[in-house]
């Protein structure tokens, strides 16, 4: 449902992202999204507030600051507090956010006793494991809700598999980021989604160059999972990614009517992304440190995920395909 005032704004033409500000309203969204989903989770101890503890507790340990809540033990109205006040930055804010729909918070097996642990341990690990893909379908619901505020106060924020990233536009988010990571829960390609998480926490952090590196590693190692699967052959024995490109063009991995327009884009990926990994992200900085702007981590984070489900699908559409025959 969408209160009119809502879908006046909707109506109206689309205005810039908005990065270093959060609104009061939305904060209130949140305790009421986060309430709610604490609500659907186990009772342990039958105390639903330890939720909220533990959330303040972790928080406070990695932020190095006092603990919100120690003294009245209120620590829904403390994180409340801290979270509107004036002096809380808009990272802390996301941090927050971040941590309370992070998986870890969400086991119920954190909220018993060192002595339960070591009595139950293994039931509760196998008790949460059978619990474990109807928890993330909570999760799931609750973290599109938060989303959907972001969307709501024109935020340039939005947490996707577990980590808060800023993005650009609406439309790149849709048609890159979240597809690819979606595409790579794949087993197969495990090692690139871990690699492409990486990207986005270096990214997160502000370490732009780990960023552009991790990018391209997920983007090489995805080409080199479909070079497996279809037991391409791959020359020499230098890996990278202008090799596994080569092996995909000379196995026909493309229908080759799209030949010319294919290998404009294989050129693109060759001397794009991997050039801006190995002139920014992929040597040693020397003595002099490199400065890489925000817009051109985004931009070579952007291409990975967009040549990655360019890939995937390629390969997709194959072994569904090859399957059928």
């Amino acid at each position: 449902m969408k209160l009119y005032s809502q879908r006046l704004k909707e109506n109206n033409p689309q205005q810039p992202l908005v990065y270093d500000s959060i609104p009061q309203e939305f904060i209130q969204q949140y305790f009421y999204i986060a309430e709610d989903f604490f609500n659907t989770l186990p009772k342990p101890l039958s105390e639903r507030h330890r939720y909220w503890e533990y959330l303040c507790r972790k928080y406070c340990l990695e932020k190095g600051i006092p603990l919100l809540g120690e003294d009245s033990e209120c620590y829904y109205e403390e994180l409340m507090l801290y979270l509107k006040s004036s002096e809380t930055s808009v990272e802390d804010i996301l941090d927050v956010l971040e941590l309370t729909f992070s998986l870890e918070l969400v086991q119920p097996v954190v909220f018993f006793t060192a002595e339960s642990k070591k009595r139950w341990g293994d039931f509760l690990d196998e008790y949460f494991q059978d619990k474990q893909d109807h928890f993330l379908n909570l999760q799931k619901k609750y973290v599109d809700d938060l989303n959907q505020r972001f969307r709501q106060h024109n935020l340039g924020y939005e947490l996707v598999n577990g980590q808060i990233i800023r993005k650009e536009s609406e439309l790149l988010v849709q048609e890159t980021i979240t597809p690819a990571f979606a595409l790579l829960k794949d087993n197969r390609f495990s090692s690139a989604e871990d690699e492409m998480q990486k990207a986005f926490r270096f990214r997160k952090d502000g370490e732009n160059a780990e960023a552009i590196s991790n990018a391209e590693k997920a983007f090489e190692s995805t080409m080199a999972v479909i070079c497996n699967e279809l037991q391409y052959t791959i020359k020499g024995t230098k890996r990278s990614a202008g090799v596994y490109l080569t092996a995909l063009r000379d196995n026909g991995f493309y229908p080759s009517y799209l030949n010319d327009h294919l290998t404009h884009i294989c050129n693109t990926l060759d001397k794009g992304l991997p050039c801006v990994r190995n002139e920014h992200g992929g040597h040693g900085a020397g003595t002099a440190s490199t400065y890489i702007s925000d817009a051109f981590a985004d931009y070579a984070l952007h291409l990975a995920a967009t040549n990655i489900v360019f890939l995937v699908d390629l390969f997709n559409e194959k072994k569904l395909k090859h399957k059928g025959n």
